[in-house]
């Protein structure tokens, strides 16, 4: 390293190479501090690790990969609670309570770019994943993942086969920060993803229609750079949306196509009007499990047509997997 700034930093020798480290001269508040690296004739790969004190003995982040560092975003980002797609789990639940909470849309300075709001009860990441299919492979996955205290943003990627572990993108390019905390079990990031490609086979031009993706991990994880097994302790089996929607438009792109398909099947349903259903105190040839319980299933021929069945279904439902 080559310094430029002797009053505020010095250079160290670490594990017998000289000059190898930067750090402070005194403990004056500082933003910043300016310095060179003269890279190694041997070819090979370097990583970069840094560490900050905030306050003395009591606030500080050690040991922190330079390459998870995301750059701030050169615009503002939308706020929270106005994109205009909003999804909270479980349903109806306000922001602040929901296990899983995320909103998107594209940014209103700057539309090359799709801002994303997520927030959850997290120890591990929370992420949102985009797909082409519902095996939860061949994914592109922006999630924010907690390393030494501190919330970094992350652009991975699920390979094929599904039993592949994530892994980061080769570069992270294309993404920028807006803001990220994490308090009391509870994390939470801002950022934006260009809309289109920058990592060839890792990533999507978001501006298509695709199957959403939401998980988490509670559980902390090993320090890394990828988004580790989602249940563990307590976690969450990602939910995967029922139908294909596109996060800059929307909705599908071949919507005006189901549209005309629904307008048909509207028809078809007003040629059959169910029969009457049955009432409380119905009695069931077919049963599974018993009322009351996590879950239950009865069924029994239709009394007043035949040719329906008639099904009660009652589950204690939880989103936690």
């Amino acid at each position: 390293f080559t310094i430029y700034d002797s009053d505020n930093s010095q250079l160290r020798t670490c594990s017998g190479d000289a000059n190898s480290t930067v750090t402070h001269t005194n403990s004056n508040s500082k933003t910043r501090i300016s310095f060179e690296w003269t890279a190694p004739s041997s070819s090979g790969t370097v990583q970069m690790r840094y560490s900050i004190v905030t306050a003395f003995a009591d606030d500080f982040y050690a040991n922190l990969n330079a390459a998870d560092y995301r750059p701030p975003c050169p615009f503002p980002p939308t706020l929270v609670g106005d994109h205009p797609t909003i999804i909270g789990l479980p349903d109806g639940c306000s922001r602040e309570s929901c296990d899983y909470y995320v909103g998107f849309g594209p940014n209103t300075v700057n539309s090359d770019y799709l801002d994303i709001y997520l927030e959850g009860e997290a120890d591990g990441w929370i992420a949102l994943g985009f797909s082409e299919n519902t095996q939860m492979e061949e994914d592109d996955v922006l999630g924010c993942r907690i390393d030494s205290g501190m919330v970094n943003v992350v652009d991975t990627w699920n390979p094929s086969n599904r039993r592949t572990p994530n892994v980061a993108d080769a570069t992270q390019n294309g993404v920028c920060t807006h803001l990220t905390s994490v308090s009391n079990g509870r994390i939470s990031c801002s950022f934006s993803r260009s809309i289109n490609i920058t990592d060839v086979g890792q990533d999507y031009n978001l501006n298509n229609s695709f199957y959403l993706f939401f998980g988490l991990r509670a559980a902390a994880q090993s320090s890394g750079d990828n988004l580790e097994y989602h249940t563990v302790s307590g976690g969450m089996t990602p939910i995967i949306s029922d139908e294909l929607y596109n996060p800059v438009t929307g909705f599908d792109d071949d919507d005006d196509d189901d549209d005309d398909d629904d307008d048909d099947d509207d028809d078809d349903d007003n040629n059959d009007e169910c029969p009457p259903a049955p009432g409380n105190d119905a009695t069931y040839t077919f049963q599974f499990g018993s009322p009351g319980d996590d879950y239950y299933f009865a069924a029994r021929v239709n009394l007043d047509n035949a040719s329906y069945l008639d099904v009660l279904l009652e589950a204690d439902a939880n989103i936690r997997g």
